[in-house]
């Protein structure tokens, strides 16, 4: 995505629990899921809207962690049938998984990075009321 960044705000239509994992996600991502969607519900950021986006963050992350096994499995490089070295799919896939986690991650609030952001300290009472630019004598 290019451009300014959309602000993440607590929002109106907050669900007020954690919402029940999709059937659609592995099983053993249930952790995940629930940790992620606890932490979202508590800082009122899960809407109904944003389940796809958790969805799709928490399948990143069984995706990536398959390609890691599959990599840790074959190594980077694998060899055709017919004997030619080429880099393992599986490498290509984790980048892919890696970009999609960093960004959901950081969009939704999840990331250190992504709850530092200046909406985000301010619904957590982290802010300074002290104007900015009063050093300044602006």
């Amino acid at each position: 995505m290019r451009g300014r960044k959309p602000a993440v705000t607590a929002a109106d239509a907050a669900l007020s629990r954690t919402p029940s994992m999709p059937t659609t996600l592995a099983p053993e991502m249930a952790r995940e899921w629930r940790d992620i969607a606890k932490d979202l519900v508590s800082r009122r950021l899960l809407t109904r809207s944003s389940l796809p986006a958790l969805e799709t963050l928490v399948g990143a992350l069984w995706y990536a962690r398959q390609c890691r096994e599959a990599l840790a499995e074959h190594g980077p490089v694998v060899k055709s049938e017919k004997g030619i070295i080429r880099p393992n799919p599986a490498a290509a896939m984790l980048a892919k998984q890696n970009e999609t986690i960093a960004r959901l991650s950081y969009e939704m609030g999840v990331t250190a990075a992504g709850r530092n952001l200046p909406t985000i300290r301010e619904q957590e009472g982290a802010h300074n009321d002290k104007d900015a630019f009063s050093e300044f004598d602006l």
